[in-house]
């Protein structure tokens, strides 16, 4: 398990079906041990960054996993699934973001149940009309936290991925 800081408050089996029934969700079970563990936070700054292949840049830094509950609305699930409803389908589910304002999105549905993308928001921050691109990053939330590195200004090679 990563590193967090400032992680939002304890979570039970309970709380996390409350919020399923009321989103009409259901969680992947990864994710949702995750938030049992954690309920979100701040990874630390030697495992924040995630390659996004496609992604212009290349890789994207992971500034807060969002939680369920907490002080901080903005980095609440509840918040961004409502705040981004219209640029996130429905089948996706805003679980983190980066420095930039984009998200990362675990799928709830489909052959691709669990995967995480990257949704590039800066690229469309100011045409409302324009549908944001989705990068895949890992097939499943567990690949997406093992795929998490310190941010360096160099190309990571395949030993950096493997």
């Amino acid at each position: 398990m990563i590193e967090l800081e400032e992680v939002g408050p304890p979570l039970t089996e309970v709380r996390i079906a409350s919020f399923e029934r009321d989103q009409g969700i259901s969680l992947p079970d990864p994710y949702r041990r995750f938030l049992l563990q954690t309920n979100g936070g701040m990874p630390s700054p030697d495992k924040d960054t995630v390659d996004v292949e496609g992604l212009p840049g290349g890789a994207a830094d992971v500034q807060v996993f969002f939680r369920i509950g907490g002080a901080v609305e903005s980095s609440e699930l509840t918040w961004n699934r409502e705040t981004l409803c219209e640029r996130i389908p429905d089948d996706r589910l805003a679980i983190a973001c980066d420095s930039s304002g984009s998200v990362f999105c675990i799928s709830l549905q489909g052959a691709d149940r669990g995967a995480v993308s990257f949704c590039d928001l800066q690229s469309v921050a100011f045409n409302y009309e324009a549908d944001p691109d989705f990068y895949p990053v890992a097939p499943d939330f567990d690949s997406f936290l093992n795929k998490l590195r310190e941010f360096s200004d160099e190309e990571p090679t395949a030993a950096d991925n493997g």
